[in-house]
């Protein structure tokens, strides 16, 4: 499997409406959780 292939087939799954939901939940920003 490729680099190529795998990054094409996670972009199928994304979803930006849950992405920018998600993104309150999950702090990684500087200073944040992570």
């Amino acid at each position: 499997m490729s680099y190529k292939k795998i990054t094409l087939d996670l972009n199928k799954l994304a979803n930006p409406t849950k992405a920018t939901i998600l993104s309150g939940f999950f702090k990684t920003g500087k200073g944040q959780y992570g």
